[in-house]
């Protein structure tokens, strides 16, 4: 009976082991990753003396009506963030699959100080 158990526990012991050593799942492979939305037609509106506006759309392809936002980075020439923020694309109002809609966001013109490029970031909501 004592050789009976230590096999027994043996054999549990060496199944433990190899289901703990073994992979759980194949590996996968990594695609390359499809934005859902695409920016677009980012440009300064200067109408104003004391605010002026960064505007640009958003095109929505993810397959679905999406509520989206922007992350909005200001920067300089060295790729420095000046300035960041959010704005919210065609007022939370969902887009359509396939369409565009507007963001803007207006600032003091200081924000625009040593600024030469905008990194626009959508996100949904």
């Amino acid at each position: 009976m004592k050789n009976f158990l230590g096999c027994l526990g043996a054999i549990v012991f060496a199944s433990m082991m190899a289901a703990c050593s073994a992979p759980t799942s194949a590996p996968v492979a990594s695609k390359p990753e499809v934005s859902d939305f695409a920016v677009e037609n980012v440009h300064v509106v200067k109408e104003y003396n004391n605010a002026w506006t960064l505007k640009g759309m958003v095109r929505n392809n993810s397959g679905h009506a999406a509520s989206i936002a922007v992350r909005v980075k200001f920067l300089n020439a060295q790729g420095d963030v000046l300035y960041a923020t959010k704005a919210v694309v065609n007022d939370w109002d969902p887009v359509a699959s396939g369409k565009a809609a507007v963001f803007s966001y207006a600032t003091d013109p200081k924000d625009f100080d040593g600024v030469t490029d905008y990194d626009v970031q959508p996100y949904e909501r």
